[in-house]
């Protein structure tokens, strides 16, 4: 069973005035009009829920879709405040909006829910950084190609007024270099008897072929870069040398020896690699500078009594030149 309508007495203020105009037209006769006021009222009610329909989606994505940025509850309170209020007010609000002459009204504002305001950007930048002093330099002059050398009007050969200077950064692979020992023999023509004397080697290891700078290389990319041997032999093998993994192993236990004595007695091969680069990365010493010159000095017979000089923070404060093994220098 339908329900009566409610009397003019239970809607509400903004509703019973629609009624009273709507029954008005009715009394006297305007029926095209009656309809087209309900239509417009039915118009701006369905233009108004979709609206909020939009709103109310859009919002309920930013907070449970895949968005970087999310709304707080605070931020959706006022929207579903505004969607409640609406309801009840929407009908009310567009009544005089069908009588001659009324302006439309405006519609809603459709768009998404308030976001917070995007952090400052940072200042970009002007110009590149100057590369590395230190880094070596050369100079390469690029001429002029000949067809522009001379004067498209006097046809006169153009003189140099300067150059436009550019910075090139290049990267020059590392080379491998046999180095031939030629050591001295000395003999007296008068007294053979005296026998021959010939010069010490100065090679580091008596067995093997490396130099202090392979030596370093190979403990500081295994223990400081964190490549294993068998990467370094496929490195060295692109560069035509060919060194098996069991050699390398060989030459980097060798080198971990002969650093044994500067990160103290005992010391395991492994803890010597870990504690000697570590100790370099504190103290900003370059690990394959230090290494190469350690491995050379003490392999050269650098006393025991200043074994402390050689230890990366002392090494670094005393800005060592890294004599070669053997050289006149070394103590």
């Amino acid at each position: 069973m339908t329900s009566p309508p409610p009397s003019q007495a239970q809607l509400p203020a903004d509703l019973a005035d629609v009624r009273r105009k709507l029954e008005q037209l009715a009394a006297d006769g305007q029926v095209p009009a009656l309809i087209e006021l309900v239509l417009g009222l039915l118009v701006q009610l369905r233009d108004k829920n979709t609206a909020l329909s939009a709103r109310l989606a859009s919002a309920l994505r930013e907070l449970y879709g895949r968005k970087s940025q999310k709304v707080s509850t605070e931020q959706l309170m006022p929207l579903f405040a505004e969607l409640s209020a609406q309801t009840t007010q929407g009908a009310a609000d567009s009544a005089p909006s069908s009588e001659p002459g009324a302006e439309a009204p405006a519609q809603p504002e459709q768009g998404l829910v308030p976001q917070p305001p995007e952090p400052p950007k940072l200042p970009r930048r002007r110009g590149r950084a100057p590369l590395p002093a230190h880094l070596p330099r050369e100079t390469r002059v690029v001429p002029v190609p000949e067809a522009e050398r001379k004067c498209p009007q006097c046809g006169a050969d153009k003189k140099c007024i300067g150059h436009r200077t550019s910075e090139v950064l290049e990267f020059v692979p590392v080379q491998f270099r046999v180095i031939e020992e030629q050591r001295e023999k000395l003999a007296c023509p008068r007294c053979p008897e005296q026998g021959v004397t010939t010069a010490d080697s100065e090679k580091v290891m008596d067995r093997g072929r490396p130099g202090p700078g392979l030596l370093a290389s190979i403990i500081v990319e295994k223990f400081d870069d964190a490549m294993p041997l068998y990467r370094q032999a496929q490195q060295y093998a692109r560069f035509g040398v060919s060194l098996s993994r069991s050699t390398l192993g060989e030459w980097s236990a060798f080198a971990l020896d002969v650093l044994a004595s500067v990160a103290g007695k005992g010391a395991e091969r492994l803890a010597v690699g870990y504690t000697v680069f570590g100790s370099c990365r504190m103290h900003g010493v370059n690990p394959l500078a230090w290494a190469t010159d350690v491995i050379g000095k003490l392999q050269a017979g650098w006393s025991r009594e200043r074994l402390d000089e050689l230890l990366p923070d002392a090494w670094a404060r005393a800005s060592l030149a890294a004599p070669a093994a053997g050289d006149a220098d070394a103590p």
